[in-house]
């Protein structure tokens, strides 16, 4: 009873400040963020039993904060592709600095430190261009349904697994996730999609569906005449026939972010399994009481950036 208060307890704070840091300012997305990202290098590199210096640990998960940091700025246009020379000489300095230390596979070392710089700092950075639309404006709205549709996908599956799990998803790596786990996941995330589409666009909140299009579809300014009806200002008014066909290719794309993000976050989870068991770890770390470690919370997310960030890239070559 009292692990399940805690849990709860820890639940609920850590998706009050994920929600908050992402809505209420970008300055606090960026600060929020970029502390889970350091958090995320250091517990990297304490489950892989990293053998680098306590100073090149805590420089390393420093680094991966500063990236984060670095590609906001990026992204958000406030300044040029300097900005990552300081994380450039900080890689250099560490990596070099471990041929000074004895006693250790610095082969391997180097290998876990850069690793755990693209998988923990680099893939959690991408969330970054996600953040920013095609205007070069915060847009807070596509990284909050991508970790909405990460907690969905959570939730379907293990409810539905729990109740009808019999065949096996991946018993090397993870024993109890199963296919019926990953099909109820799937399906809850793109139902209750669908439904949070509908009822957007039904009740004059359009704006929140024209953030996720603006993520890969730049919008021009004025009117814009033609058989695509008109669009004007920050308006999501498609006149006369155009409407039902434009909602339709809309909702197609939402659903196909949401069934991305179940896919990758099932991967991302499985990935994580594989680094605990290959270290014979039960929790990633104790930084979350009752959830384990930060990378047992965020191994979904650390794929989902990078699969959602290519999925808009693509639908911006089509443009």
């Amino acid at each position: 009873m009292t692990n399940l208060i805690q849990r709860t307890l820890t639940g609920a704070v850590y998706i009050a400040t994920l929600i908050m840091a992402i809505c209420v300012h970008p300055l606090l997305f960026a600060v929020v963020f970029s502390l889970i990202t350091g958090l995320l290098v250091y517990e990297f590199y304490a489950l892989t039993k990293y053998e680098g210096l306590k100073w090149q640990r805590f420089m390393g998960a420093a680094g991966g904060a500063y990236l984060f940091v670095a590609t906001f700025l990026y992204a958000g246009a406030y300044t040029g592709g300097e900005i990552f020379l300081a994380y450039i000489i900080l890689l250099a300095v560490i990596l070099t600095s471990g041929l000074y230390i004895k006693n250790t596979n610095q082969v391997e070392n180097t290998g876990k430190f850069l690793f755990g710089q693209l998988y923990c700092a680099g893939g959690f950075s991408l969330l970054n261009f996600i953040s920013f639309n095609t205007l070069g404006s915060y847009n807070h709205f596509p990284v909050l349904m991508l970790f909405i549709f990460i907690w969905l996908n959570d939730t379907g599956a293990y409810l539905i697994g729990s109740w009808i799990g019999k065949n096996r998803l991946f018993p090397r790596i993870s024993p109890k996730k199963s296919w019926e786990g990953f099909w109820g996941g799937l399906g809850v995330t793109v139902v209750i999609a669908a439904l949070i589409f509908t009822y957007l666009g039904h009740h004059e909140r359009s704006d929140a569906i024209q953030g996720f299009i603006d993520c890969f579809v730049p919008r021009n300014d004025g009117t814009i005449s033609g058989n695509d009806g008109a669009i004007s200002g920050n308006d999501w008014a498609i006149s006369s026939n155009d409407w039902a066909i434009t909602c339709y290719t809309k909702l197609i794309l939402w659903i196909v972010f949401a069934v991305i993000t179940v896919v990758a976050a099932t991967f991302g989870d499985l990935f994580e399994s594989l680094i605990k068991r290959t270290y014979n770890a039960k929790d990633s770390g104790k930084m979350l009481p009752g959830h384990g470690g930060m990378l047992d919370r965020f191994d979904s997310a650390l794929f989902v950036a990078p699969a959602v960030y290519l999925f808009f890239e693509i639908l911006k070559l089509f443009n």
